[in-house]
């Protein structure tokens, strides 16, 4: 008999060997969704969106020709794989590889208010994008292209009337600059031409009245003098205010307004008078 059990025993060994390791692969959430793949089976579904409706859909193509498409889903979003997903994960957090950026990003009002919960903050995304971050290479093929999208991003929250009077910003900022020269030149398409990050930064965004903005008084000749010869002469000069010309222009542009409306209202009248009179003859 216990000859008999020994036999038995190497494979009683082998059994408890296999059943461990499967334990180990099916329970361990380290080892499923390792590969972009394997999450895009289901992020890449259009429509795909959690219960309370927020949508969790991604452009596979878009996200494959993106900066971080070799870094992969999990480089980013990490924490436990197992499915279905925990309620609550672990946030991103772009300044784990970005960490030069990110320290401009948190000393700037952006950055701060973020920090304080502020939903109404700009995020890295908010301006990069999260699925679809352009890489580097191709900025420079589609600059003019990026340069308006940044430019989109910067008016979408100053142009809009709510969010700056709850913050007591001006509203006209962009309206300013596109009847500047800068904006001007903008519109013809120039490359060169200063936009908003020009003068302002990209991540560190500060007030002017702060000592360390580039758009306080006391930096202008220094910020100015990126693009400029003589930027002295800048120094004391005002920005983001409606020239005389572009004041004269507009109102010349109401006046033509009108005399145009009232000359088609007089056409229309005219018409209809000419066709009551037709019908009348016959």
């Amino acid at each position: 008999m216990v000859k008999h059990g020994w036999r038995r025993f190497p494979w009683a060994v082998c059994a408890l060997v296999v059943l461990a390791a499967a334990a180990f692969v099916f329970a361990s959430p380290s080892v499923y969704g390792q590969g972009s793949e394997d999450c895009l089976r289901c992020h890449a579904l259009p429509g795909l969106k959690k219960p309370n409706g927020e949508s969790v859909a991604i452009d596979s193509a878009a996200f494959a020709a993106s900066a971080h498409a070799k870094i992969g889903c999990t480089g980013c979003h990490q924490g436990d794989w197992s499915y279905p997903h925990e309620q609550r994960r672990k946030a991103v957090q772009c300044g784990e590889c970005h960490q030069a950026s990110y320290k401009r990003y948190v000393s700037g009002i952006h950055g701060r208010e973020a920090l304080k919960g502020n939903p109404d903050a700009p995020t890295c995304v908010t301006c990069h994008g999260i699925h679809d971050v352009v890489r580097l290479a191709e900025l420079a093929k589609r600059r003019k292209a990026m340069e308006t999208l940044l430019l989109e991003k910067c008016v979408d929250c100053h142009a809009n009337k709510q969010l700056m009077q709850k913050y007591g910003l001006p509203l006209d900022r962009y309206v300013t600059y596109e009847t500047s020269a800068h904006g001007r030149a903008d519109r013809f398409g120039s490359l060169a031409v200063a936009r908003c990050a020009t003068c302002h930064g990209a991540c560190a965004i500060l007030p002017p009245s702060d000592p360390e903005s580039p758009v306080n008084p006391k930096n202008l000749v220094k910020t100015c003098g990126k693009c400029h010869e003589h930027p002295e002469r800048f120094a004391s000069r005002r920005f983001h205010v409606v020239s005389a010309a572009a004041q004269t222009g507009t109102v010349y542009t109401k006046i033509l307004r009108g005399v145009v409306s009232v000359l088609i209202a007089f056409g229309a009248v005219g018409a209809v008078v000419f066709a009551i009179v037709a019908i009348r003859q016959e």
